[in-house]
């Protein structure tokens, strides 16, 4: 999967504390994300290149082309995190509005469109694109998630031929969703928001209720992103919620006997998900048995 999100910019609030968070929460679990910065997503060195997994680590560009669409590019990611904010709404309105910046959706498609379509080695179409990136990246108002909101568009295109949905979650940070309908790749009925579960005012990574709220969040996001695990999503938000139920308002939650007694507490009830997880596989596995 990729995530799509505004780095933290005077144009807007972004949020991008936020989208960080995640990206950290969805690396713990292991799950294969990507951002522009981020290569694999799996806490190591490695990236999404044409030959080798190195490129990506230090050019951007071939980290975003797994948005594209699979004739396009092999590698293309199944789900999309689409973070929006005010400020990657600005940044959207600002390539629509400035004329510096409008032709550069239509030249990053023409360049996508035109060069070989090479899904297991698209050097071409690469240095194709980036070409066009080269052209434009001076201009002040630039800013690299464009071309991850147009490579959007393209796999939009591309999934509506084949009547394929696009894979693209909505994450509304801040602001509301009619606000957000126009971005490539937007798509109606979300119903994962951080505002106004979330104080803008304080941090909501230290704030201890907001950041309950946001993990409540990343459990609904857990549904969206393996939707076909969701009883197993079901089972370890349980397990959260019990032991969170078990701290809950403590105020010497940080003496050491505490803290033990927490501890012990979170390995139970991990015991009891993993267990609860496993008698439903095998539950599974004796219902859908085929006959021998």
């Amino acid at each position: 999967m990729f995530l799509v999100y505004a780095h933290d910019s005077k144009d807007g609030e972004a949020m991008a504390a936020v989208s960080i968070k995640l990206i950290e929460w969805l690396k713990r679990i292991r799950a294969k994300l990507r951002s522009d910065r981020s290569p694999l997503g799996m806490g190591f060195g490695a990236g999404t290149s044409m030959d080798s997994y190195e490129d990506a680590a230090h050019n951007i560009l071939s980290n975003q082309l797994c948005l594209l669409p699979p004739r396009s590019y092999e590698k293309s990611v199944d789900k999309v995190i689409l973070c929006c904010s005010d400020t990657l709404w600005k940044y959207y309105e600002m390539c629509l509005q400035d004329q510096s910046l409008q032709g550069y959706p239509d030249e990053v498609k023409a360049a996508h469109s035109n060069s070989p379509k090479e899904p297991k080695r698209p050097k071409k179409m690469h240095s194709q694109i980036e070409e066009v990136i080269v052209k434009y990246q001076s201009i002040p108002k630039f800013h690299h998630v464009l071309t991850e909101l147009v490579f959007l568009d393209i796999r939009k295109q591309d999934c509506r031929q084949d009547r394929r949905e696009t894979g693209v979650i909505p994450l509304i940070l801040n602001g509301t969703p009619g606000t957000y309908k126009p971005l490539p790749g937007y798509v109606d009925g979300t119903d994962l928001f951080v505002n106004p579960a979330l104080d803008p005012v304080t941090d909501p990574l230290t704030n201890t209720t907001s950041c309950g709220r946001l993990h409540d969040l990343f459990f609904k996001l857990m549904g969206r992103i393996f939707a076909h695990d969701n009883e197993i999503v079901r089972d370890f938000k349980t397990c959260y919620q019990e032991c969170a139920a078990w701290l809950g308002d403590k105020a010497a939650w940080s003496e050491p006997k505490l803290r033990e007694e927490f501890k012990s507490h979170v390995n139970e009830e991990i015991f009891k998900a993993v267990y609860q997880i496993i008698n439903g596989i095998a539950a599974y596995g004796r219902t859908h048995r085929k006959p021998s």
